[in-house]
């Protein structure tokens, strides 16, 4: 069964629509408003990416930005395969990496958010992870793109809570949650 003859996804109406990306499908981004039209949006390119975290580069390890909303976001990560991925050790990507991803994740969203809010976003650093559990030692040898969420359990001015989620063609490799501490005053 291709794509176009899989049916859509029945929305949950407890959860707000997701903004679905596409920069390496053609596909552009699209979400309804409040009043039910839809409103097209510019596709979410790896430069624009790069532009969101701090990092550039190889260390911008995200692909894409495959769907996203003011509380949660979903990546696909393809350099997990790359021998000259700069997280390898010893010539293999630990899975404990993958909270790096997440935390690319986390800093995307915060981006996004505040440019659909049209703020700046802050500076923001990585305070703590806890929860993490490991359900693979080695990301490295997955044929599969990694989907990376993060989903916000909580926000303020000051800082954000989310819970991560990394897995590759349905197989969760990484859960754990942590908390990101934004710097007054200072944009990213």
């Amino acid at each position: 069964m291709n794509k176009a003859d899989q049916p859509e996804e029945t929305p949950n109406p407890s959860q707000p629509p997701l903004i679905r990306g596409g920069a390496d499908r053609g596909g552009a981004a699209i979400t309804p408003d409040k009043g039910g039209a839809r409103e097209v949006l510019r596709n979410i390119t790896k430069d624009e990416l790069c532009l969101l975290v701090p990092h550039s580069s190889a260390m911008c390890l995200l692909h894409e930005v495959v769907e996203w909303d003011e509380v949660q976001i979903l990546c696909l990560a393809v350099n997990h395969r790359d021998p000259a991925n700069p997280l390898r050790h010893e010539g293999r990507l630990p899975a404990l990496c993958a909270i790096e991803y997440a935390a690319q994740a986390m800093a995307v969203h915060g981006g996004l958010t505040a440019r659909k809010n049209q703020g700046k976003p802050k500076a923001g650093f990585l305070g703590s992870v806890r929860d993490v559990k490991l359900f693979a030692d080695y990301l490295d040898d997955l044929a599969e793109p990694l989907e990376v969420r993060a989903i916000m359990q909580m926000a303020d001015a000051n800082n954000s809570l989310y819970e991560l989620r990394v897995s590759a063609a349905g197989k969760e490799l990484m859960t754990g949650r942590a908390a990101v501490f934004l710097q007054t005053g200072e944009e990213a």
